[in-house]
Parts: structure tokens; C-alpha cells; sequence
């Protein structure tokens, strides 16, 4: 585990993104904090305000990575330069393929924004076609690899051998569909377990790349980051 370069999400426990830092700060194993901004409504507009020194002074402990909203509008250009100085990467979600206009207008909105800061922008698989559409229009684009969006083994690791020279990020998690029946919870964003049958090659071939990734435990309760981290020390990597 320690040749791996972890991550968490900003939001672990419930609380602010100050607080959040606070209760990370003392956990060693992570190394960078994926800033949240699923939405960036007024509130969290609010919040990133009233934290953002304090995120700043938290630079000495972490890197840092964000998540830009959802639906990715022209609107949210001020929070990217908000966010320059402090992340490395920007992960963005692409558009509904049946809605050929929408990734159009996505697409071009980030050629304007790759072509004014820089390569900075990872497109993230999430639902099927979804980022196939998205790669026909920016063909170069980096990728953020999700690996609970992806769900069976193979598709897991075919997804990673055919396009691991691109991906500069993971979203390790697992999935559960029965736990989610009990639970109601989406079946993706589980702990780690350690009997996933694609967790072990993934790992090794993560180890033997020739450029490292960032690894995001992407799950959001503190209890299932730590669970991940004991499964990911059991691996000899």
C-alpha cells in the first residue's frame, strides 16, 4: 500500500470542508482530498467562501483534486479559478449520449477551458456509452477510471487494459447489490472487501505502470475509507 498514492473524498464525516480536513488531517495513509462540488448551489457556494482559507492552509498536508458539478455549465468557471491555485485535476461527469447536443455543448465548453488552463480536465465513465459518446467528440481526453460504475470483473479489467496509458485517476470502490436491497443505498460506493476478483490484478498492474495514479477511495463515511485501507494492506503491493 504504500506505493500507492491514496485519496478520499472531502466529505467523510458530515461537516464543512474544514472540518472534513481537520478529521483527516492525522490519517496518514491519505495523501490528497477530492474536493467535492457534485452541485455548487448558493450554500455550497457559501461554504467554499467561508473554508476556503482554510483549505488553502491545509495545502501543507494534501493535495488536492475536485469534482466539478454534475450538470457543467459555463457558470462554473469562476469555481475552476477559484480552485487553480489549489487542484491538480478536475474530474467532470460527460452528458447524456441521447442527447447529442448536450455533449456537444459540454465538449465544446471543454475545449474552451483545456485550451485556457491547460490539460487539467479528466472525464470519468459513468453510466454505459456515456463516455464513449463524450471521447468521440475530445478524443484525447484523459480518463478518471470508476471502477464500481464498471461492476463485473472483466469489464473492470478490460476497461483498465485498454486504456491505462490515459488514466490519471481511479475511483476504487466495490459494489454490493444485495446490501443495497437491505439498505437502499446505490449498489456502487462499498468498501473494499478484498475478495474482489479484479481488485488484486487491478493493483498490480496500477504498481507496475510507468506513471502514478491517483487512487481514490470514493466513498463517503470515514468507517468504509479505513475498512478499504485494511483491505488494500492484505494486497503485496
Amino acid at each position: 500500500m504504500n506505493q500507492l498514492r491514496l485519496s478520499c473524498p472531502s466529505w467523510v464525516i458530515p461537516g464543512t470542508y474544514g472540518e472534513n480536513l481537520a478529521f483527516l488531517a492525522d490519517k496518514s495513509a491519505i495523501h490528497n482530498v477530492e474536493l467535492l462540488f457534485f452541485i455548487y448551489d448558493d450554500s455550497v457556494r457559501q461554504e467554499l467562501d467561508q473554508d476556503l482559507g482554510l483549505i488553502k492552509n491545509y495545502k501543507s498536508r494534501f493535495t488536492y483534486t475536485a469534482h466539478l458539478p454534475d450538470k457543467l455549465s459555463e457558470d462554473h468557471q469562476g469555481l475552476i479559478e477559484i480552485l487553480l491555485p489549489l487542484a491538480e485535476h478536475f474530474i467532470v461527469h460527460p452528458a447524456n449520449p441521447e442527447e447529442p447536443q448536450k455533449v456537444d455543448e459540454l465538449a465544446g465548453l471543454l475545449q474552451a477551458w483545456r485550451s485556457q488552463y491547460g490539460d487539467l480536465f479528466l472525464a470519468e465513465n459513468t453510466k454505459p456509452r456515456w463516455l464513449e459518446a463524450f471521447l468521440d467528440r475530445i478524443p484525447d481526453m484523459p480518463l478518471c477510471m470508476d471502477t464500481g460504475h464498471l461492476g463485473e470483473a472483466e469489464q473492470i479489467l478490460a476497461f483498465w487494459h485498454s486504456q491505462r496509458d490515459r488514466i490519471r485517476e481511479i475511483h476504487l470502490h466495490s459494489t454490493d447489490v444485495q446490501a443495497a436491497k437491505v439498505d437502499g443505498r446505490l449498489p456502487d460506493h462499498r468498501p473494499l472487501r478484498g475478495d474482489e476478483a479484479w481488485l488484486g490484478p487491478l493493483l498490480q498492474g496500477i504498481i507496475g505502470h510507468n506513471h502514478q495514479i491517483l487512487i481514490n477511495l470514493e466513498l463517503f463515511s470515514w468507517e468504509e475509507v479505513a475498512m478499504s485501507l485494511e483491505t488494500l494492506k492484505t494486497f503485496s503491493i
